[in-house]
């Protein structure tokens, strides 16, 4: 069977499913996406390059801008697919998302292909852009789907998002994480060419999609805790570069020492980022929304004790496989799972269980066959009602 994958990144939310069905012999896969991690390679999956710079930028686009732009990358995604259609054929199935525009006119380019459509998640910057552009794009997105045959959005959350007309015809996907990649058995040590304090914790802070006045109200957390713990270091991630300036800016203001024992990055090498989940005393994640759960759900397969908003995800288990972020008194909260924390290296009783939960429910190897099953059984339906 021939396979296609349209993304905006390589390997991204589809590269797992890719991973699966390139390793059976019989499959012939490849992955067409506008960025790829050119140190990563999934067996068995040729990869093609789309050429499209990021579609959102660190400055909010126009809605008029948007649409504009989508549809000319649509426009160049037609000459680049119906250029792939010449030298490789027309794929059986194509598993896409809107890739930032270039998968818009797929189906003109494979007319006769089956099309399962995803929902688009991971934008860099994303939950940052205005209500208005936010909604624009899931309009662009539902172009796409109403030219497939299967839809899917990664969350009921991302579903509800989508024109009411539209909403109910969107299958929902499992959240799924590489457990063998997350994991402290794959991890390198963070603090490289030189070691953490003796008991040095390390606190993680994940500022994914905060931005304005929950953002500083994070990077004060860090500070305190900083101040209350003198072996302490604290990493902050960031969604741009942007973000990323102004807290180290703010952190530069810091007149008591704590400035050396703080790094934000707005991005870390895929290997990097799990070696400081891995090497995480606490991983704090007070966002919502889809990008949050992924983090979470990472955080919990390398064993980092995790601490979040229980409502923002059914498989948090305050006490059980993480701790509740607190409405009020965070850095009390933080400074005592901190000081709680087991001295000889080993992961937390709430880690170690987040780690079974993750293995034995979000794994790859459990959703992964699971979901192709079904789409294979509705490709075959597909092919039994034209006749093929």
């Amino acid at each position: 069977m021939r396979i296609l994958f349209i993304s905006n990144y390589f390997p991204g939310d589809l590269g797992p499913l890719a991973r699966e069905l390139a390793a059976a012999p019989e499959n012939e896969v490849l992955f067409a996406s506008n960025r790829q991690r050119k140190d990563f390679a999934l067996p068995g999956v040729r990869r093609v390059r789309l050429k499209n710079a990021p579609l959102f930028g660190e400055v909010a686009p126009e809605v008029p801008a948007l649409w504009e732009e989508t549809v000319r990358r649509g426009s160049w995604g037609l000459r680049s697919l119906t250029s792939l259609r010449e030298s490789w054929g027309t794929p059986d199935i194509i598993f896409a998302t809107l890739a930032g525009g270039a998968a818009l006119f797929a189906p003109q380019a494979f007319p006769g292909a089956f099309l399962a459509g995803y929902a688009e998640t991971g934008l860099k910057n994303f939950a940052l852009l205005p209500g208005e552009a936010r909604r624009a794009w899931t309009i662009l997105q539902s172009a796409l789907f109403l030219q497939a045959d299967l839809c899917f959005a990664m969350s009921e959350r991302q579903r509800r998002l989508f024109p009411s007309p539209l909403r109910e015809a969107l299958s929902l996907t499992e959240p799924c994480v590489d457990t063998e990649l997350f994991s402290r058995a794959a991890a390198r040590p963070w603090f490289e060419g030189h070691e953490a304090p003796p008991d040095g914790p390390l606190l993680t802070l994940d500022a994914t999609g905060l931005d304005g006045a929950p953002l500083a109200t994070l990077l004060r957390l860090a500070h305190a805790v900083l101040r209350s713990l003198p072996a302490c270091h604290a990493v902050m991630l960031t969604e741009n570069s942007r973000l990323r300036e102004a807290l180290e800016a703010a952190a530069n203001t810091w007149a008591d020492g704590c400035r050396p024992r703080f790094a934000a990055h707005a991005s870390l090498p895929f290997g990097r980022y799990r070696d400081l989940l891995a090497a995480s005393s606490l991983v704090v994640c007070p966002g919502q929304g889809d990008a949050a759960e992924r983090a979470m759900l990472e955080a919990m397969s390398c064993e980092a004790l995790l601490m979040a908003r229980p409502e923002t995800a059914n498989f948090l288990r305050p006490g059980v496989n993480m701790l509740e972020f607190p409405a009020n008194d965070a850095p009390a909260a933080v400074l005592a799972a901190l000081e709680a924390r087991p001295r000889d290296g080993e992961p937390a009783p709430q880690a170690r269980m987040a780690r079974r939960n993750v293995l034995a429910h979000f794994s790859e190897a459990v959703v992964v066959p699971r979901h192709l099953a079904g789409v294979m059984r509705a490709y075959a339906a597909w092919k039994k009602e034209r006749g093929a």
